[in-house]
């Protein structure tokens, strides 16, 4: 990574250089942007600002360019289960057997 630190801080130190290389790092974070998340840079602003999922390449495609983000799914909350020792393996209930506390497995 450090290799190429003094190039880039050579461009970025010459008067001339300063705006290609912005140009250039812009450029290549737009190219990552686009080919890891198929957003651009102003998509995610865009997208941050709006609390949506902004993207000029679904627009390309004739949808919309912001979409309502759906919300993260609630897990749906596991019953406790009762289980039981007996002599033919074991057995899970949804309610404690009356009685039967010397053969539970989960107290």
């Amino acid at each position: 990574m450090f290799k190429y630190a003094l190039p880039v801080m050579a461009l970025l130190i010459s008067g001339c250089g300063t705006v290609a290389a912005v140009a250039t790092v812009y450029t290549v974070g737009e190219i990552v942007s686009v080919a890891t998340t198929d957003r651009t840079i102003d998509d995610h602003v865009t997208s941050s600002i709006k609390k949506q999922d902004c993207s000029v390449y679904r627009w390309f495609q004739g949808k919309e360019y912001c979409k309502e983000i759906p919300p993260d799914p609630v897990p749906e909350k596991e019953s406790k289960k009762y289980c039981y020792r007996s002599l033919g393996g074991i057995n899970c209930y949804t309610e404690p057997l009356k009685n039967q506390n010397d053969y539970l497995l989960n107290p």
